[in-house]
């Protein structure tokens, strides 16, 4: 039962350094974005009081608008034909006899070496299945996602 508390333990650990790493990964990205974004808005304002002191008011505003609005759309179009997920390549539905065989032989393999690890861990497996059957006894929320997962 000791081994099966430290590898408890030592995912744990592991889960936590990459939940940090995961916020710091988010505040950094986010604050990146947050000062693209006031640069952009201060380029903006700039060409729109260059433009102003040069054609006045009702053009400047117009041509700033005109350009905001141009370069959007820029933004949409690199994003469009670069930054889109791709989506997977459809496959034929055949699959050759070879292929079924190394696939079942995969199957048989991970059976016999599941079968073995449970065997030789019985106690910490019956643990385990009797802890988890009393918390979705208990926990009316886990026993849906149970049912559902079943589904």
């Amino acid at each position: 039962m000791g081994s099966l508390r430290g590898v408890f333990s030592a995912t744990a650990v592991r889960v936590d350094s990459m939940a940090r790493r995961g916020l710091l990964f988010l505040a950094v990205y986010i604050l990146s974005i947050l000062l693209l974004a006031a640069g952009v808005g201060l380029l903006f304002g700039s060409l729109y009081l260059w433009l102003v002191m040069r054609l006045g008011n009702p053009v400047a505003l117009l041509i700033t608008a005109c350009v905001v609005l141009l370069s959007a759309l820029i933004f949409l179009m690199v994003w469009w034909f670069v930054g889109r997920p791709k989506l997977p390549p459809k496959t034929s539905a055949e699959v050759s006899t070879a292929e079924i065989q190394t696939l079942e032989a995969d199957v048989d393999r991970l059976t016999q070496d599941l079968d073995r690890m449970v065997r030789k861990n019985a106690p910490s497996f019956t643990l385990a299945a009797f802890a988890l059957g009393i918390a979705i006894g208990v926990s009316p929320k886990l026993r849906r996602g149970v049912m559902r997962w079943l589904k």
